[in-house]
């Protein structure tokens, strides 16, 4: 049972053999115990540093086995300061391992920039599972109609975003709420009120906010409106918080359907 506690084989040897006398010394114990002689004053050492042995000042040095009693309370209330020092130690380190590892992933984020050119299906399709899939919180989108063109092939997963109560809310021009409203199930979401939509007469800058962290610009063609040229998308807090702020001041401005 006391190996269970902690205590090493000779250790045990040594205190039980001790609690035969009163005191007695290390030759007696090594001897009586068979406890190798290289090995009992460090035993012994150790079973005073753990309250089972008290070391007497004497010559030569004697030894007194602790009451069990005393020893395993005084043992326990060790072992219980011990192990909330390290739990505390634990924490704080834990704490400042999160802290900086969530420092780096910012960092690593804030300096990541996609910039993405080559606008093929798969693209479009990644950038909408982006906008529409993976949010945890809320959506602000000015919508433009290629986004529009694509989003109908992740419907189901704008729906389950929906149900994790994620915040839908887009602006759009007239023309394109009208190629949003060509799809039956989106009009459901819209008149069920769970898409939040909003119009205006003309949008200068296209670009999304996800989870208030994440922005994707939309830039147009320089060469026709109906088109976009390259997507970015950065990872900056910052960013997104001040385009938020942007896009509330157009929310409050924009037109109801």
């Amino acid at each position: 049972m006391l190996s269970e506690i902690g205590l090493t084989d000779y250790e045990i040897r040594a205190y039980m053999e001790l609690l035969k006398y009163d005191e007695t010394n290390a030759k007696t114990i090594y001897t009586k115990a068979n406890i190798p002689f290289g090995k009992i004053y460090s035993t012994l050492d150790s079973l005073n540093g753990k309250g089972f042995v008290e070391v007497l000042n004497t010559k030569p040095k004697k030894y007194r086995a602790v009451e069990p009693e005393i020893a395993l309370k005084k043992y326990t209330q060790n072992q219980e300061s011990w192990f909330s020092k390290k739990i505390t130690s634990l924490k704080e380190t834990v704490s400042d391992l999160m802290n900086e590892f969530s420092s780096k992933k910012l960092q690593n984020k804030n300096e990541k920039i996609f910039w993405t050119t080559d606008l093929d299906e798969d693209k479009i399709d990644r950038i909408n599972n982006l906008l529409f899939y993976d949010p945890k919180i809320s959506v602000d989108i000015f919508l433009h109609e290629v986004n529009v063109r694509f989003a109908s092939k992740i419907l189901d997963k704008i729906e389950k975003a929906l149900d994790g109560s994620v915040d839908f809310r887009l602006i759009m021009t007239r023309d394109t709420l009208d190629q949003l409203k060509l799809d039956k199930d989106y009009s459901k979401l819209i008149a069920g009120n769970k898409i939040k939509v909003k119009t205006v007469n003309k949008i200068n800058s296209y670009f999304g906010i996800v989870d208030k962290k994440t922005v994707l610009f939309l830039n147009l063609n320089p060469l026709s409106e109906s088109k976009i040229s390259s997507i970015v998308t950065i990872w900056n807090k910052d960013l997104a918080n001040n385009l938020s702020k942007e896009f509330d001041n157009v929310w409050g401005k924009a037109a109801n359907i």
